[in-house]
């Protein structure tokens, strides 16, 4: 069952890319980040985009805290190459760098309404001892927002992440994310979300929230704050966007 699905979501990803036409510059940027889900949006051709962050994670299992959360993005050919360079982790006792990794993001839909896309990404077990999985791993992910008001819209992600090696041990994901613009300030978000995992181990349940600044039409600021419900493990982070068109 699970090895279909991530047949179902390769297929819709490889079948778009063919007539994937290359999309315009959005007006203002739109980052992936922050949030446990991606949006939909594809960056335009010759757009780069690098996002970056800072995040504190304590509770449960000990404190860590990661900088760099890097994730540079290329507009080409109607479609978005994603580069995860990696980041540097700091815990308890440890510090190195978790696996980088690399993907596709593709439009499935075109034109006015809801906006649909997929993403493929793999990693590369190449991170330090203590922070790389020792195996390469992939995600399969569909992608929709739809526009609920002039200030109000809805981003869902669904997907499934799983190593090479065991497709069948892989888990689940699914993230709901609402967000708000505020008319009384210029640039300025809010967001809210859950985002679940659910694989042969323990689920996992997240609440999410944040707020975002956009100063200008290439430039992003955020600030999110989340909560696993079972460990009652909570971060906090930070992050800067920008785009070269």
């Amino acid at each position: 069952m699970r090895k279909a699905l991530v047949l179902l979501l390769s297929g819709a990803l490889l079948s778009s890319a063919t007539p994937a036409r290359a999309q315009e510059v959005a007006e203002t940027i739109v980052p992936d980040r922050p949030g446990l889900g991606d949006g939909a949006h594809v960056v335009g051709a010759g757009v780069v985009q690098v996002e970056v962050g800072v995040e504190a994670a304590i509770g449960s299992g000990g404190d860590v805290f990661t900088f760099g959360q890097s994730l540079v993005r290329y507009g080409v050919g109607g479609i978005e190459i994603r580069i995860f360079p990696g980041s540097v982790l700091i815990a308890d006792d440890e510090r190195g760098a978790p696996d980088p990794g690399v993907g596709l993001k593709v439009p499935l839909s075109t034109g006015d309404g809801p906006l649909f896309s997929a993403v493929l990404s793999t990693t590369l077990p190449v991170g330090s001892a203590a922070f790389s999985a020792g195996e390469a791993s992939g995600a399969a992910t569909l992608v929709a927002e739809f526009t609920l008001s002039d200030a109000l819209g809805l981003a869902l992600n669904a997907g499934y992440g799983f190593p090479f090696a065991h497709v069948d041990d892989g888990a689940v994901s699914f993230v709901v994310t609402p967000g708000l613009s505020v008319a009384s300030v210029d640039g300025l978000g809010l967001y809210a979300g859950y985002a679940g995992s659910y694989g042969p181990g323990d689920d996992e349940h997240f609440a999410e929230a944040g707020v975002v600044y956009v100063p200008d039409a290439d430039k992003q600021w955020d600030l999110n704050w989340g909560i696993e419900t079972g460990s009652r493990r909570w971060f906090l982070g930070v992050g800067f966007s920008y785009r070269w068109r």
